[in-house]
């Protein structure tokens, strides 16, 4: 291997401002490592360390891959192979393949793996030499313009598992074995714990932002496949109008704890019961998408660190018979939507008979999160001792009177300016 890389150093001299140059530059910028046991298929395969740093592990099968191409010497498969590997870090690969996962509930069993790696594969397959794919035996290109979350989505959708997406994939792509590094994809991805995913994100963005710009010093204008992935690198940002108002109702839930001591006018009495529970109403139809449920999602875990919370979750009905809770002890909990159909808030009417005796007296705060797109209204308030808090992606409902709105704004953040 050292001496493929020492002719990739000469080639980046020669080469000068040329695409090529890119990925020889990219590649030399990344960890390159060489994995010595013999437990792996694949000639190559790409990771991110800890500390999100590009990895690039060349296996003990590197020689016999390129021994066996043939029509293409020996370096140019190894250059369309260093090149493949480039693609998967720039687009992320490993870690959304993870991401996917734990977003859509999905263990990350060998045959998640496998399935996940076959359309990476049939992603940046597109950008290499055709021959090199056909002669080293790749997976076909998928040519639509689709993202792997897409792929993933579409398949799992049409055949109900992972094992018959996997089946028909291979179908479709014409592959009958496919060699892949799936055991080590399968550790890397359980070694990650869902605290540690968005800052492992967070911090392989900034290692490759670094990279890509010191890149095009050197190879001057990015290459047009470069280009686009960059663009797909967006992270969501929410901002709410007025999001002080907010936080000041929900200071006074802290003040209603203090009531005056007559035997010590200076000091409080502390009451942790009386008024200090928040209801959150989630809507959970299927006009919320997938970033505004994931920042509902974040206002119930940043409130109950504070707070006891309860969440109802309603679509058409009430989904739950009696209202999920949270607090800051409470991190192994989950809360997965239920629903998904219209939007109808009437059945809100029901409160009283969702909530405890206890629950509805010591609930001083309700917080409404919902897109807006509401046909039904309850004709009362169900819970007229409590200060009620809408928070509205897109329309505030009309006649919900007793409801203080706040207006949630989406914005769309390109992490590198000018792509």
């Amino acid at each position: 291997m050292k001496r493929l890389i020492d002719e990739l150093i000469k080639r980046l001299i020669l080469l000068g401002k040329d695409s090529d140059a890119f990925y020889v530059y990219f590649l030399l910028s990344c960890v390159i490592q060489e994995y010595e046991k013999d437990d792996v298929d694949a000639p190559a395969f790409a990771y991110f360390s800890n500390d999100g740093l590009p990895v690039i592990s060349f296996t003990s099968k590197l020689e016999d891959f390129l021994n066996n191409i043939k029509g293409l010497k020996k370096f140019e498969s190894f250059f369309n192979l260093a090149k493949h590997e480039v693609l998967h870090i720039l687009s992320l690969h490993p870690l959304r393949i993870l991401e996917y996962a734990k977003k859509r509930n999905i263990p990350v069993t060998e045959e998640y793996c496998e399935f996940m790696n076959i359309i990476v594969d049939a992603l940046v397959n597109r950008y290499l030499d055709s021959q090199f794919v056909k002669e080293s035996h790749g997976v076909p290109p998928i040519e639509e313009n689709l993202t792997l979350e897409e792929i993933a989505d579409k398949y799992i959708k049409d055949n109900g598992n992972i094992g018959k997406a996997l089946e028909n994939l291979k179908k479709d792509l014409n592959i009958d074995s496919f060699d892949n590094q799936k055991d080590i994809l399968k550790d890397f991805l359980n070694d990650i714990n869902d605290n540690e995913l968005n800052e492992r994100i967070k911090n392989a963005i900034e290692h490759l932002k670094e990279i890509i710009e010191k890149a095009q010093k050197v190879a001057g204008d990015l290459p047009g496949e470069i280009v686009e992935i960059i663009k797909n690198w967006k992270v969501i940002e929410f901002t709410i109008e007025n999001i002080d108002e907010l936080f000041s109702y929900l200071n006074e839930i802290d003040r209603t704890y203090s009531i005056l001591n007559h035997a010590y006018p200076d000091l409080p009495i502390y009451r942790p019961l009386q008024g200090s529970k928040i209801l959150l109403i989630l809507d959970t139809s299927g006009s919320i998408g997938k970033e505004e449920a994931e920042y509902f999602f974040g206002i119930i875990k940043n409130i109950s660190s504070k707070h006891e919370v309860l969440v109802i979750e309603i679509d058409t009905v009430i989904q739950n018979e009696k209202p999920y809770k949270f607090s800051k002890n409470d991190d192994q909990k989950e809360l997965v939507f239920k629903g998904r159909g219209g939007t109808d808030f009437k059945d809100l009417e029901r409160l009283n008979q969702v909530l405890s005796p206890m629950d509805k007296t010591n609930i001083s705060t309700v917080i409404l999160l919902t897109d807006g797109h509401v046909y039904g209204i309850p004709e009362f308030n169900p819970l007229p001792q409590a200060k009620w808090i809408g928070i509205t992606t897109d329309i505030i409902p009309e006649d919900l009177g007793w409801v203080k709105w706040l207006k949630l704004e989406k914005k769309e953040k390109r992490v590198i300016e000018g792509f």
